[in-house]
């Protein structure tokens, strides 16, 4: 399947001293009852330091680089029947049987988190700052449908990616994606300043 675009994905840790072996990672997980397999090709475990006693990176008082902590190319696929849960977004009895364009843009978010969050330093997280989607075909409650969610490259800290749906004819949707990482307790100060303003007025 090809991929609609590309895209790119940034980070930032101190780099290790001896970099690992070229890593390939299979997983399965739950989310939303879909099975996730993600493959992460890269010269080094993302978010990881290198040597035996290797272990998630923590702290955010120290510089880190997206570069060091993932890999342009991580993939992560996921596959689900569609649901009526899938289908809520639509906001219109007459669409109440087919996949929501909404339901689409929630997996392409949930998707690149699970991706990246995880491998973050305490007290970082991504937040989203831009969504494309084109829903080019219809599904129908009961089909079984296949999402890919692609990093391609890095822009400073904005992490971009592109995105592709389909079922057993072909492409249902694509569209791109694109995450910011930030401190989290700068991201709570500021909303509260904005807020703190928003009250005077």
């Amino acid at each position: 399947m090809k991929i609609f675009s590309r895209c790119f994905l940034m980070v930032v840790f101190p780099p290790a001293e001896n970099p690992l072996p070229l890593y390939v990672a299979v997983r399965n997980s739950n989310m939303d009852s879909a099975k996730i397999k993600m493959r992460i090709k890269g010269n080094r475990e993302p978010g990881f330091a290198s040597g035996p006693s290797a272990k998630p990176r923590k702290g955010v008082g120290r510089m880190f680089d997206l570069r060091d902590a993932f890999a342009v190319g991580m993939t992560e696929e996921t596959s689900k029947t569609v649901e009526a849960s899938d289908t809520v977004g639509n906001f219109s009895p007459s669409l109440n049987e087919f996949l929501s364009t909404s339901a689409c843009v929630n997996t392409m978010i949930r998707m690149a988190i699970d991706m990246i969050d995880r491998f973050l330093p305490e007290g970082m997280i991504s937040v989203g700052r831009k969504v494309e989607i084109s829903h080019t075909a219809p599904s129908l409650l009961g089909v079984h449908v296949h999402y890919r969610i692609v990093l391609t490259g890095i822009d400073g800290n904005h992490l971009h990616f592109t995105f592709v749906g389909w079922d057993g004819l072909g492409e249902i949707c694509h569209g791109r994606h694109e995450r910011v990482v930030v401190s989290r307790e700068a991201l709570v100060r500021k909303a509260q300043e904005r807020a703190g303003f928003l009250t005077e007025a």
